[in-house]
């Protein structure tokens, strides 16, 4: 969770407060870890994201170019080494269901986390019966935003899900998350319904896009001063 202080967007105190009298967050042995400034914003309104991205000179992307992002990049690696819904959150998810029925309450896993509105309420598989992958990253939560350095964009799936934007104004999420369930495929933009474009959801953040130049600094700069004598003498 963050906070807009001014020009400036800083961790909420609140996020990092443990709850009282809750002592039994996590199964024995695992231990997820606090959240810090490195992992991915969540919890953010696609207004929200859209004024962050402007403090920053910057937009979110449209659903074309992510698709585009994920049709080049997405194969670097099969769909199961991204960080998703795995034995590591079927763990949490049995600590959870342990916990109520000692009469302790917890949220579950997937608590707060975004659904598409074409998958009807009735037909969600949510709390205990939640579906869970085989696959195991290890990685119960979110991973850090700079963590996934091998892929040539970090965490263009799974981690979190992320909020694009049509120029003509319309917002999606794309890319499921680290607690998305199976149904919720990674190459397909959602639309937000009215009522959801103006909440945040557990397990969505957003991607900044912006322009550059087509050659690199260094490169604008040699052929710009090519041929010119740009001697000073000593002192000048």
């Amino acid at each position: 969770m963050w906070d807009r202080a001014g020009d400036r967007i800083r961790l909420a105190r609140e996020w990092l407060v443990k709850l009282p009298g809750v002592t039994e967050l996590y199964p024995q042995g695992m231990d997820p870890g606090a959240p810090s400034a490195d992992h991915p914003l969540q919890r953010v309104t696609p207004a929200a994201a859209d004024a962050f991205a402007a403090l920053l000179g910057c937009r979110l992307p449209s659903p074309a170019e992510w698709l585009a992002a994920y049709a080049q990049y997405a194969g670097e690696r099969p769909l199961s080494r991204w960080n998703l819904r795995d034995a590591a959150w079927a763990a949490q998810k049995q600590h959870v269901q342990k916990q109520w029925e000692q009469g302790r309450q917890m949220d579950y896993p997937d608590a707060g986390i975004f659904w598409p509105e074409e998958i009807k309420p009735e037909d969600r598989k949510t709390g205990e019966k939640a579906v869970v992958a085989d696959e195991n990253d290890g990685i119960l939560w979110f991973a850090p935003v700079d963590s996934d350095k091998d892929r040539t964009l970090h965490h263009l799936v799974g981690n979190v899900a992320e909020l694009v934007r049509e120029p003509s104004g319309g917002c999606y999420v794309v890319g499921t998350s680290a607690l998305s369930p199976p149904e919720v495929k990674p190459d397909h933009p959602y639309p937000l319904g009215d009522r959801q474009a103006v909440q945040g959801f557990s397990d969505v953040g957003f991607r900044l896009a912006f322009k550059a130049p087509i050659d690199p600094l260094g490169a604008q700069l040699d052929r710009l001063l090519t041929g010119r004598n740009l001697y000073l003498p000593p002192g000048d």
